[in-house]
């Protein structure tokens, strides 16, 4: 919740999952001036009657949005549970725009795996859920010094704050804040070496800086050409069914020498 203005600019943000709304309205007052008022309101939907004509112009649209959203996508060999830090479906997600974008390393942040998915047959509507952003999946080529301290920045707290895939990280968390990582490999036994240059696959959300990754702002990319949707339903479509967790990369817990 933020409702405030600073140096004349109206700063609002309405909460979350549509629970308020800003309102920002700019007066002009008799003398000349203007001035800003802004305001956040709560509405529920309880609150007041359906629209019939807003109510009609949806129903057209729910059959092919019905029959979208329930395409069968892929079979899942287990339950996917959401969380925080470094998870299975994190991983896969990360796998999953690592093979779109052909890179060495995917990075998938948790704050971006929005629901879990169960086991058994899933729908892309189920899929769209995990992911609803439509983030473009990019191709970054940095160098291993710089995906180091990406790793470092995702060891900030002491645990893994994000999933990683084609990465092996063995971390030391007694360690200090940036010198946590003991051992950085990709999956094929090949150290990360800090002067050889290595891809990495994000979204553009982190690529800009989201999520305090900005060691990645700047650095040289190409549009893989997908979503990071696309991306993951074109990965399970490939896959032997059920699908599983993809055994590629992770971290590591150990106690240096």
């Amino acid at each position: 919740y933020v409702n405030t203005v600073v140096n004349g600019i109206p700063i609002v943000q309405a909460r979350s999952n549509g629970t308020d709304w800003g309102v920002a309205d700019l007066i002009l007052r008799n003398d000349g001036t203007k001035v800003w008022k802004v305001q956040v309101k709560t509405d529920f939907a309880s609150g007041g009657s359906a629209d019939s004509e807003l109510q009609r112009l949806l129903d057209q649209y729910r059959p092919a949005v019905d029959s979208i959203a329930n395409r069968p996508i892929a079979v899942m060999a287990a339950a996917l549970a959401r969380g925080t830090g470094s998870t299975p479906l994190g991983t896969l997600l990360a796998e999953a725009q690592r093979a779109a974008a052909g890179a060495d390393v995917g990075i998938m942040n948790s704050g971006g795996v929005r629901a879990e998915l169960p086991a058994g047959r899933v729908s892309y509507g189920q899929l769209f859920e995990v992911q609803p952003f439509q983030n473009r999946v990019l191709r970054l080529t940095i160098r291993g010094s710089t995906l180091r301290e990406l790793v470092e920045q995702e060891l900030r707290t002491g645990r893994p704050a994000a999933s990683f895939a084609g990465l092996v990280v063995r971390y030391d968390s007694s360690r200090s804040a940036g010198h946590r990582v003991v051992d950085l490999r990709l999956t094929k036994g090949r150290p990360v070496r800090d002067g050889s240059r290595y891809t990495l696959a994000a979204s553009d959300f982190l690529a800009t800086g989201g999520d305090g990754l900005t060691m990645l702002v700047g650095q040289p990319s190409k549009d893989s050409g997908k979503f990071d949707i696309e991306a993951l339903v074109e990965w399970l479509g490939r896959q032997r069914q059920p699908v599983a967790v993809p055994s590629n990369g992770g971290f590591i817990l150990v106690k240096s020498e």
